[in-house]
């Protein structure tokens, strides 16, 4: 039976804990708040791209476009991992992980091969430990993420796809509905779905483009060559949105005990 002073000297290490929990609650929530300036500072330029990107591929014939046309056969799939950096969060990494692995055996079962571009540490372990080589790995990221990183995902995957060395690219990660809410998810970034695009932003988003722009346009320097544009900066913003955005509120939500 402990005696007044082990009872004492447990007493002192729970309120020591404590204070380190809740220090750690506290820079989480100023990382989710960062994060969700982020989210408002970016919507209203995905947005208007979207809206665009939707009007242009009406008005043009964009399933000739490389990054809108699919493959016949579907033999090498890229799979983007986003997770946190560190651990103390649940299932919130585990998920996304096993989610993979289910997604990577189903892929194989059909015939396919499957690469993986690891985001984020315990991404990057969990692979390396199975002996898994991922094509590309960016781990620190979640602290401070930069475009710069998010693009060189984006140009590896519309390259690859482009010159037909990827069939399809899938990413996956948690959505963060709220600061303690997470809901995964799994997304075909490529080929690219117009209309997917457009119930991003919200039903009829696509339609409400088209009566904004009722008449002749004119398209310079080509109507393929703006569509080659839009396509690959609204690539691009994609990528960083899953990983400049939402791997910071992964961080936050990994730090809250």
């Amino acid at each position: 039976m402990p005696n007044l002073h082990d009872i004492d000297r447990r007493i002192n290490s729970v309120s020591s804990t404590k204070q380190i929990t809740r220090t750690m609650e506290m820079v989480a929530a100023a990382k989710i708040r960062r994060a969700g300036e982020r989210v408002a500072a970016a919507t209203p330029y995905a947005e208007s791209m979207v809206e665009m990107l939707a009007n242009v591929a009406k008005r043009v014939g964009g399933s000739e476009n490389a990054l809108l046309r699919k493959h016949d056969e579907v033999k090498n799939v890229l799979v983007v991992v986003v997770v946190s950096d560190r651990g103390l969060a649940g299932g919130f990494n585990s998920n996304v992980l096993r989610h993979v692995d289910r997604l990577t055996k189903k892929k194989q079962a059909a015939g396919a091969q499957v690469s993986i571009v690891a985001c984020g540490k315990k991404a990057l372990g969990y692979f390396t430990y199975r002996n898994v080589e991922p094509a590309l790995s960016f781990a620190n990221l979640s602290a401070d993420p930069t475009v710069e990183e998010a693009n060189e995902i984006a140009s590896y995957a519309v390259d690859g796809y482009a010159n037909g060395t990827i069939d399809e690219v899938i990413v996956v990660y948690n959505h963060a509905k709220n600061a303690a809410e997470q809901k995964l998810r799994e997304e075909v970034l490529l080929p690219i779905d117009t209309e997917a695009f457009a119930s991003d932003k919200g039903n009829g988003a696509a339609e409400a483009a088209t009566e904004e722009l009722q008449g002749d346009v004119i398209f310079e320097p080509s109507p393929e060559g703006v569509l080659d544009q839009l396509l690959r900066r609204m690539y691009a913003p994609r990528c960083t949105m899953r990983l400049s955005i939402r791997q910071p509120l992964s961080r936050a939500h990994a730090a809250t005990p």
